[in-house]
């Protein structure tokens, strides 16, 4: 059987998003490993409890070398790694770990959680939410490097339930509150991700930037599908400062990397 190593360790939301081409080659008869940060095998409950045939694998005990960042597929004929830890530097970075395999971008919704409802009931018993309760789900976390917050202050007729961690539960274990909620308001962060592919879910979906690294939205918002409702950027000249810079960065790195290509042809 031949072996398929998925090479994105870090970052639950990439993480998320590049699974539908895990299992898509598990679908068909491979073997596949995905090496991820320890902290994902370690919490209780594990990410291998949603993901079940893909052989999750803490990056500290892994042998093979997967230190090269950047697109493409390399490796022999008994195994294969799909290097998916393209940089950021290139503005549809997201999209390129599907269109290096000739996928469509579009694939990642096919992916498939397994969900624990009995431990989905369990934490809306322990969050205290009642059958015709209407609230909003608020989620003011994400991960920038180390985890980061950003106020959210959210004003209207329903009571707040704010995402945080809960001994003995995972992010994917909240999909039952996300079904429940009158509406959503969020950082852009991992939770868009498993949202993306639930049916089931509310039409008042709000969106907030990372403020402080000044990603826009166009960064994204291209990989989804629901009709979110996107807040803008404060009006603020140091965000746009910071945006700037890194527009010129990223298109001068692109510029080099064209240039070099040009020498070695």
């Amino acid at each position: 059987m031949k072996k398929i190593i998925i090479n994105q360790p870090r970052y639950l939301g990439d993480i998320i998003f590049v699974m539908a081409i895990a299992q898509k080659y598990y679908d068909a008869g491979y073997d596949v490993d995905f090496p991820v940060d320890d902290t994902f095998i370690d919490n209780n409950p594990s990410i291998e409890k949603y993901f079940p045939g893909i052989k999750f694998i803490p990056i500290s005990k892994y042998q093979f070398p997967l230190d090269e960042v950047g697109s493409g597929f390399f490796g022999s004929a008994d195994q294969m790694v799909i290097n998916c830890q393209i940089t950021s530097k290139f503005k549809n970075h997201m999209g390129m770990k599907y269109t290096q395999l000739n996928l469509p971008i579009n694939t990642w919704r096919e992916i498939v959680i397994t969900r624990d409802f009995d431990a989905e009931s369990r934490l809306l018993e322990k969050l205290e939410i009642k059958k015709d309760d209407k609230f909003n789900l608020i989620n003011e976390y994400y991960s920038n490097k180390k985890t980061s917050y950003m106020l959210l202050d959210i004003k209207n007729n329903y009571k707040n339930i704010f995402l945080r961690k809960v001994d003995g539960f995972s992010l994917f274990d909240w999909m039952g509150v996300i079904e429940r909620a009158e509406s959503i308001h969020t950082v852009h962060t991992s939770i868009q991700y498993i949202i993306d592919t639930m049916s089931t879910v509310t039409k008042n979906i709000h969106i907030y930037p990372r403020v402080e690294i000044y990603e826009p939205h166009s960064y994204y918002d291209y990989l989804f599908s629901k009709d979110y409702i996107y807040h803008p950027h404060p009006n603020n000249l140091k965000y746009q400062i910071i945006y700037n810079l890194r527009k010129f960065k990223r298109n001068l790195l692109i510029k080099i990397k064209n240039t070099s290509a040009l020498l070695l042809n």
